[in-house]
């Protein structure tokens, strides 16, 4: 008989049903049309992750920029650069072979993932704009062994 040498991560990286965290997110607009951000977070890393990404801290910056500049105002331009990590209950857990939610695959070689990103939203009128989004996602899932990758994307944004 085979036993399963992986420890249960309800027992390892959850204790409590309560996530605790927190957070800081900054935004000041730098000139006219340029505005600025900064966001700080850290959770325990105690709790399964059921939503959104895998993420214990964070560390994110980034810009935006009105396109008066060019003539075309209700456009704007993005670019941002975030820096992502995982507790270390979370970090050993993966390491061991585990997996959880979203990411593992039995050989973690931890380093913090690293996502650079940049978009252009054209208004194509009053109500519909246009974005196209481009990601380069270092060390994704955590794992150096992995990526980069890229990500291109197009998001369409509808107000009435």
């Amino acid at each position: 008989m085979q036993t399963n040498t992986l420890p249960d991560i309800r027992r390892v990286c959850i204790s409590e049903k309560v996530k605790y965290g927190v957070g800081l997110d900054v935004e000041q607009a730098l000139g006219h049309h340029t505005g600025g951000f900064l966001r700080v977070f850290w959770a325990d890393g105690r709790s399964e992750t059921l939503a959104f990404g895998e993420v214990d801290n964070s560390l994110a910056g980034g810009l935006s920029i009105q396109g008066a500049a060019w003539g075309r105002a209700q456009d704007v331009w993005g670019i941002s650069l975030a820096s992502n990590g995982l507790s270390k209950n979370r970090r050993s857990y993966l390491q061991m072979g585990a997996l959880s939610f979203f990411i593992g695959d039995g050989r973690l070689n931890y380093q913090r993932e690293t996502i650079f990103e940049t978009y252009y939203s054209w208004a194509l009128n009053g109500h519909v704009a246009l974005a196209l989004d481009y990601q380069h996602i270092r060390n994704p899932a955590y794992n150096a062994d992995r990526g980069p990758y890229q990500v291109i994307g197009a998001r369409i944004h509808v107000e009435y």
